[in-house]
């Protein structure tokens, strides 16, 4: 009698739209040859990573009516990886709440740039594996998030702008808890199995440092800041480290 191998990536396009039905957050666009979508190898190129940020920069400066200049490029770099690690974790997040499926990221993701700063997600195809248990689901969202997506970007990141691994890490804390939360807002319903994935993997030895717990448990405060405070009138965060040194 035939077995099915779990560890192999299987169609799920219907996962997929029903994730992309939450909201645009957790959506990935088809991304079919030929229409300008880039590997995350071919994104982060250093004259396309270059592009991006500058164009990021340009985008916060018109945003806050400032000049470029007064936008540091490891600012516009923790604000190019905030979007782009956003992304990833809500249709990630939303697959697995909604179908129990573990999108294959790490070799079906697309990046489009876009003619702003803006970058479009895709996937050319709509694969994933579904998880049997908790921890299956774990080790799949390690090996298709945080080692092929998140580990590579903040190499390249740190790289081209000079912006902190300290930083970066706790941008992907605020990742997956910015995706839990847009998961609230869209199902409720969902939440308490997909706040349990979340939590183990703010346990894993690469975020585990990023954070530690508000008083009471409703939350996490993150051990780094994401230096949007350094730009024209910012402010900071609601899960910033500085809100314990001012407050």
């Amino acid at each position: 009698m035939a077995t099915t191998d779990r560890s192999v990536p299987v169609p799920v396009p219907g996962v997929v739209a029903d994730a992309a039905a939450l909201g645009p957050w957790f959506a990935a666009s088809v991304a079919a040859p030929g229409e300008g979508w880039l590997t995350l190898a071919e994104l982060t190129s250093p004259e396309r990573l270059d592009d991006l940020l500058a164009r990021t920069r340009t985008a916060i400066a018109v945003q806050r009516r400032a000049p470029v200049a007064a936008v540091e490029v490891r600012v516009a770099a923790s604000s190019l990886h905030l979007a782009l690690l956003g992304r990833v974790t809500s249709v990630a997040l939303g697959a697995l709440a909604l179908g129990g499926s573990v999108l294959a990221l790490g070799a079906q993701a697309r990046w489009r740039p876009t003619t702003t700063h803006a970058v479009d997600l895709g996937l050319a195809a709509p694969l994933g594996t579904p998880a049997g248990s908790p921890d299956e689901a774990l080790a799949l969202l390690h090996r298709e998030v945080l080692d092929t997506l998140v580990v590579p970007l903040g190499l390249a990141l740190r790289e081209r702008a000079r912006v902190s691994p300290r930083v970066l890490s706790g941008n992907a804390t605020s990742s997956w808890v910015g995706a839990l939360s847009a998961l609230h807002h869209a199902r409720p319903d969902l939440v308490p199995q997909a706040a349990a994935y979340v939590s183990a993997l703010l346990h894993d030895p690469l975020l585990r440092p990023t954070w530690t717990p508000v008083r009471g448990g409703a939350g996490v405060r993150r051990t780094s800041c994401c230096l949007f405070w350094r730009l024209p009138g910012g402010g900071v965060c609601g899960d910033c480290v500085l809100h314990a040194r001012t407050g």
